[in-house]
């Protein structure tokens, strides 16, 4: 298990950013349900753990995650 607030899993064509709270056991397996940074409400198919093609990175799970490792930096 890390000690990362999110982790990064494809599914529903692109990479969407999960808190790793989500998921028990870890890694996540085919099946399980979830809600992605981004709002999305998916269950993880068998395709989805197809390492055979590259995925976009979500915008918006991007964004949020950003703004998230941001929290109590100061900018210099």
């Amino acid at each position: 298990m890390t000690d990362r607030p999110f982790e990064w899993q494809a599914v529903d064509g692109g990479l969407h950013a999960i808190p790793n709270t989500t998921h028990r056991p870890y890694p996540p397996l085919p099946g399980a349900d979830f809600t992605t940074l981004c709002g999305l409400e998916v269950v993880l198919a068998p395709e989805d753990f197809r390492r055979d093609r590259l995925r976009p990175m979500c915008r918006d799970c991007h964004g949020k995650w950003r703004a998230h490792q941001d929290q109590g930096r100061t900018k210099r």
